[in-house]
């Protein structure tokens, strides 16, 4: 079988047109079912995506619409928010690399970074 998994359909169909992510990581979405959540970092946007009960779904964010990006290490639920301009707060668990996320938008000067504890 060519696509063993959704999620595998899923990337094939929306990365074989776009550039490299320079940092990728699973995600839940906190008030949101989903599966095979995904949150991406490109130079002039980041990326949300994964499928919902109606389907797949995908958000982008242009960095120069984001107000803020916090996150909270020690926490076991939500360990991030994405306060964007003129829309509500994103705000989720990144599962994996979550310490890369916080380097990476650290060193950005375009993203008000807040390390929370």
């Amino acid at each position: 079988m060519l696509f063993s998994t959704p999620q595998t359909l899923y990337r094939f169909t929306y990365r074989s047109v776009m550039s490299e992510a320079t940092l990728s990581s699973p995600l839940s979405l906190r008030g949101r079912t989903s599966w095979f959540g995904e949150i991406e970092l490109y130079d002039e946007k980041i990326v949300i995506s994964g499928w919902a009960w109606g389907g797949p779904f995908r958000e982008e964010i242009p960095i120069r619409s984001i107000t803020a990006f916090e996150t909270w290490s020690h926490r076991k639920g939500t360990n991030f928010r994405l306060r964007i301009e003129d829309q509500a707060s994103v705000r989720g668990k990144i599962k994996k690399g979550l310490g890369l996320w916080q380097t990476k938008l650290e060193t950005d000067e375009r993203i008000h970074f807040k390390r929370r504890r």
